[in-house]
């Protein structure tokens, strides 16, 4: 178990307000020696995945009135059955101190081959498209394999190959993060390192720290902004509380101390006209299990969503990890390359080759 304490935490009194307007007007409950240990204790629970596997599935549910505990949620057809590998580092952007803004950068390797995909087809000839592929990508490239679609009880051999240049937007995308449940692991939860709670800490404990260390804009995820950090329990179990406020939104996070710090509990809200809190979207963790030493992994979550415009429901993704897998001392990373099934034409025009196993390898890709 991590060496941060229930027990000591409590001893600390522990209750941080940082009103930062500007980095040395911020005031500070907690010392900083306290802060940086979080930090640190935080830090050693993110570094300690170096990879996994998870087979899960998800569906999506619907409601109309989120306030009704009477109205039950009506499951929809759209449905995601898939295989994903992570490498522990895996984030995709970084803060860029200078234009101010995030930008693409990418750190690990991931793939995702979805069995099976159902989604709502706008346009389409058929109301829902159902989908098999992968995609993937393994510090150089990404891929896109396109397998079979399906509708009106009728199967369409695609059976293309491409690669491509980024990232695929099925591994960025918030929503696809859901489906395959990595939106709910403390690893992934965040896109760029300079945004885990690890690197947050150190900015407020130490303005000067992004800058020794070439990163963020000190303080950049907090300016005009009030941290919060309290002890709340979630069904029983004591978690801290992190929240971020702002003028008209708030974040929040609940953290289990005593799971390495696992995410239990996601909340974003913006206010309304009138003031009051209206909810975003949330991440309600309804069970951990343990799949490594130190390694607690999300196995049961519901991501909730509000409406998207007028007049449409709310909607509820519910994911469950049928298997998973963490650490594996014989995890390949070849895993990620994933290769040119036989039979399949390559569609694109834009890389001649691909490297496989560090070789390069022509993949029959016409000349621009």
């Amino acid at each position: 178990m991590i060496n941060l304490k229930l027990q000591y935490i409590v001893y600390l009194a522990f209750l941080i307000i940082l009103n930062v307007v500007q980095a040395e007007q911020t005031k500070l409950t907690l010392s900083v020696e306290e802060l940086k240990y979080l930090a640190t204790e935080i830090k050693a629970a993110e570094k300690r995945l170096h990879n996994i596997k998870i087979e899960s599935e998800a569906w999506v549910e619907e409601k109309a009135d989120l306030s009704d505990p009477c109205e039950p949620w009506q499951r929809t057809p759209i449905y995601i059955s898939s295989t994903a590998w992570f490498t522990g580092n895996w984030s995709y952007q970084r803060w860029n101190s200078q234009r101010r803004m995030f930008e693409s950068h990418i750190e690990g390797k991931a793939r995702v081959d979805f069995h099976k995909e159902v989604l709502e087809w706008e346009n389409g000839a058929a109301p829902y498209l159902e989908s098999n592929y992968s995609v993937s990508f393994d510090g150089q490239y990404g891929r896109y394999i396109r397998n079979s679609t399906s509708y009106g009880g009728k199967v369409f051999h695609i059976n293309k190959w491409r690669v491509l240049p980024d990232v695929p937007h099925q591994l960025r995308s918030k929503s696809y993060q859901r489906v395959v449940g990595i939106k709910a692991f403390l690893n992934f939860h965040f896109r760029s390192e300079e945004e885990k709670f690890s690197s947050l800490f150190q900015y407020v404990a130490d303005p000067n720290y992004a800058l020794k260390n070439g990163e963020a804009d000190p303080n950049f995820a907090v300016k005009n902004t009030e941290l919060e950090v309290t002890f709340q329990k979630i069904r029983g179990v004591e978690c801290i509380n992190i929240s971020l406020k702002g003028k008209r939104y708030r974040e929040s996070w609940w953290l289990d101390p005593n799971r390495d710090f696992a995410l239990l509990k996601h909340e974003n809200t913006r206010n309304d006209k009138d003031g009051s809190e209206v909810l975003v979207d949330s991440i309600d963790v309804r069970k951990l299990n343990k799949v490594a030493e130190n390694i607690w992994c999300p196995v049961e979550v519901y991501f909730v969503t509000a409406p998207f415009g007028i007049g449409n429901s709310w909607k509820r993704t519910v994911y469950r990890a049928i298997n998973v897998v963490a650490n594996d001392p014989n995890f390949s990373d070849s895993i990620f390359t994933v290769p040119i099934p036989e039979g399949y034409s390559v569609d694109g025009t834009e890389y001649k080759t691909v490297y496989t196993g560090g070789k390069t390898e022509s993949c029959g890709l016409p000349d621009k």
